[in-house]
């Protein structure tokens, strides 16, 4: 248990709440020498008729999460 940190999970959406949690969380885990786990959950929409546009809408969701657990990943670095 030496090496042992604590962890905080934050859950990441694209709201201006996120955001303020983030800078709180970030700053308590530097304080406290501890890990900031973030979580994304993505719905999988189905269209069982349209399976390229599926595909794409997928693709562009995964891309926009991406985008943001990165963004937020940079502001805990900061």
């Amino acid at each position: 248990m030496e090496n042992y940190r604590p962890v905080y999970l934050l859950v990441a959406d694209d709201t201006p709440e996120f955001q303020i949690a983030l800078r709180y969380t970030a700053a308590i885990a530097k304080r406290n020498n501890a890990r900031v786990v973030l979580l994304h959950v993505m719905e999988r929409e189905t269209f069982q008729h349209w399976g390229t546009i599926e595909q794409k809408i997928h693709e562009e969701s995964l891309r926009e999460a991406h985008n943001l657990l990165f963004a937020a990943a940079d502001t805990i670095k900061e």
